[in-house]
């Protein structure tokens, strides 16, 4: 990871303000990924509702 992104992303968590941090997809342009922030105040109320198996591709293994 970049160091100004480190930066970015640890003041993200540490500052607590947000509960979601929407961040492109490396491996599909189109998609996002969620990163949900635990130091957020109301985060322990946030409740999984569907869940499915995923696996990844493994053509795109190191």
């Amino acid at each position: 990871m970049k160091p100004a992104l480190a930066k970015w992303s640890a003041k993200f968590v540490e500052d607590g303000h947000y509960l979601l941090m929407e961040v492109p997809s490396a491996l599909i342009p189109e998609e996002s990924n969620y990163l949900l922030n635990l130091q957020y105040a109301d985060a322990a109320k946030v409740k999984l509702i569907f869940q499915r198996e995923f696996s990844f591709d493994h053509r795109v293994e190191n």
